[in-house]
């Protein structure tokens, strides 16, 4: 095998770990229904697979993660929204865990198959975070959520 072709398999096989940062990202209170978008900057490429995600919660919430194209994220027009996919992630119950039942509640979600495509070529992950409990996230410290994305570049 030619050595780029080596080069590119080697890439599209590593495991890219992405963050955010909990007083940077998703620190305003959400509202049942409600939503806040960020764009994770850094990435290395416009394409991935998203494989997996990990959540660190302050608050026992059920939020659902929606991943976007763009940082234009939802639009009402069918056609130029750019909607990807998104997964739930219930910190209500069990696989959700809080060490000896103190601290942030904790949960870790692998074998995903979400296929990541940044349209806007700005190497950003485009994230809303979608709180689906009655009760309001909190803004701040105390409603503080950190995320561990776990991506591999496509070709």
């Amino acid at each position: 095998m030619h050595e780029s072709g080596r080069n590119q398999i080697s890439k599209a096989e590593q495991i890219e770990i992405y963050s955010t940062v909990s007083t940077i990202h998703f620190t305003s209170a959400i509202a049942y229904q409600g939503h806040e978008s960020e764009n994770i900057t850094g990435l290395s490429t416009n394409r991935y697979k998203i494989s997996g995600v990990n959540i660190q919660s302050m608050q026992p919430l059920k939020y659902v993660l929606e991943f976007y194209g763009s940082d234009d994220f939802d639009s009402t027009d069918l056609d130029s929204d750019t909607f990807l996919d998104n997964i739930v992630l219930d910190m209500t119950e069990f696989p959700a865990f809080r060490v000896d039942n103190a601290n942030q509640y904790k949960l870790n979600l692998s074998d995903l198959e979400v296929i990541y495509e940044d349209y806007d070529n700005s190497k950003e992950l485009h994230v809303t975070l979608h709180n689906m409990s009655p009760t309001t996230k909190a803004a701040g410290a105390a409603g503080a959520v950190q995320i561990d994305f776990k991506m591999t570049p496509r070709l």
